[in-house]
């Protein structure tokens, strides 16, 4: 199963029980050798009382003679081994586990509990591990407290460490079916924003464009939700302006179309006759058409960042002089001023010399059509700080809070002052803006109803302010 729920509670469940055996066994393991530690401590304290029992005995009775019910009653006061399974009785355990075996100065054995001495003398490995008995600094005997297992524990220890060991397991299990429940829910919790982000993302794909996900769960997860819904309302807007602009192609082709078509068709009929008055008309058409056709074609590649830029320090005052003196003889025609404003000092900018001309030549061909005779066209341009700020400013009748933020619109149709002209093909403004974006500028546009137009765009500077 590859789900996702299923994979988190998996991870849950996988590294919940692997900390309880981790920590059951570490618990287990320290806990036992505890009780080891305790009860051979236990064996050393008895062995201790008791080479004092026998050393008080000696001293008593001047010799081991009788000693052996000392080592006998010492017997059941002895921390006890655990029992090998089977044992039948208190003292086959006590002669199973612990014997001790008493022996003078010469290793002679003298007295014993618990199971029988296997020789009448110690030998050398019953020598070494034997407890010296010396009164006054002489040596008068040895104890040896012999037991299959000393380390094993006692039964009462060994109840209490098995004991434990069942609650541990009792826990363990308790905690692994509370991790197990939690890590299901806690899956399920985590992936369903997820879930219901495919379902989105699938009914999206479906080109149901109006969805959106649901902004919750975790950070991350909504912060993916919220992601994704900006990029839903960007396609959307993408999708629009998609079928808009087919709207816009479309009307823009069939106007100049219909007048070639029916001027032919006039021809044709005889309505019209075949002068160069009527041919004149159609090959403005067709101009139009291929103006248009070129200007799709730029504004493509521009948006598309694929426009060929060849980018190189120019002069802004070279620059705004070459775009006015192209527009001279159009201004004075129209009865409207074109003037050039420039700093002391000329200003050098980072651009492509043709594509920046062109955006000049475009901002001045839009100022003098909505200029009235009479008016005035101002190119002037300012620093701030590591951009240089190029602005058009006409006279004309201006344009309208509402209408401005979409100027730079493709095919935007307006205030009805700003009506396009029939030679123009309404992409000017967007294929502007688009080329300045291509340089790394910026553009926008001011405007005052009944006082006139600013339209201006940013290039990046490679000199300082003069």
């Amino acid at each position: 199963m590859n789900r996702l729920w299923f994979r988190i509670t998996a991870a849950l469940v996988g590294i919940t029980l692997l900390s309880l055996i981790t920590v059951t066994i570490v618990a287990q393991v320290n806990t036992q050798a505890q009780f080891e530690q305790l009860a051979g401590r236990q064996r050393e304290i008895a062995q201790s009382v008791l080479l004092d029992t026998l050393h008080e005995y000696y001293v008593l009775n001047g010799g081991w003679n009788g000693a052996e019910h000392v080592l006998q009653s010492a017997l059941p006061n002895f921390p006890q081994a655990q029992p090998p399974p089977g044992a039948r009785n208190t003292q086959r355990r006590q002669r199973d586990t612990v014997r001790f075996v008493l022996a003078d100065d010469h290793d002679n054995v003298v007295a014993y509990a618990g199971a029988a001495p296997r020789a009448n003398r110690f030998d050398a490995a019953e020598r070494r591990a034997a407890l010296p008995i010396e009164i006054d600094g002489r040596l008068v005997g040895h104890l040896l407290v012999d037991s299959p297992e000393l380390t094993m524990l006692g039964e009462a220890q060994q109840l209490v460490l098995n004991q434990l060991r069942r609650y541990a397991i009792i826990s363990a299990l308790i905690v692994g079916v509370a991790s197990v429940l939690f890590g299901v829910l806690s899956g399920r919790a985590l992936a369903a924003p997820l879930t219901d982000l495919a379902g989105v993302a699938q009914r999206f794909s479906s080109r149901r464009w109006d969805v959106r996900a649901h902004v919750r769960g975790a950070q991350e997860v909504a912060d993916v939700a919220q992601a994704f819904n900006e990029m839903a309302d960007s396609l959307e807007r993408a999708e629009i302006n998609r079928r808009n602009l087919t709207a816009d192609i479309a009307h823009e082709l069939r106007t100049p179309l219909t007048v070639i078509q029916g001027n032919l068709r006039a021809m044709l009929d005889g309505v019209y006759p075949l002068e160069r008055g009527e041919i004149a008309t159609i090959y403005d058409e067709t101009r139009l058409l291929s103006r248009l056709v070129e200007d799709l074609r730029l504004l493509a590649l521009a948006e598309a960042r694929q426009l060929q830029l060849q980018m190189r320090d120019e002069s802004a005052q070279a620059l705004m002089h070459a775009a006015a003196a192209q527009y001279q003889v159009a201004a004075d025609a129209a009865g409207v001023r074109l003037q050039v404003i420039e700093p002391d000092v000329d200003v050098i900018v980072r651009a492509d010399a043709d594509r920046a001309g062109q955006v000049l030549r475009n901002l001045l061909s839009n100022a003098l059509r909505y200029t009235p005779a009479g008016g005035t066209i101002t190119m002037h341009m300012q620093g701030f700080g590591e951009a240089l700020c190029f602005a058009v400013q006409d006279t004309g009748a201006g344009i309208s809070a509402d209408a401005l933020p979409h100027i730079f619109d493709r095919f935007y149709r307006g205030d009805a002052s700003r009506v396009r002209s029939g030679n123009s093909t309404g992409l000017g403004l967007a294929i502007v803006q688009s080329l300045v974006q291509a340089m790394g500028g910026s553009i926008g546009a001011e405007s005052t109803l009944g006082v006139g137009s600013t339209l201006w765009f940013e290039l990046k500077k490679t000199t300082a302010d003069g």
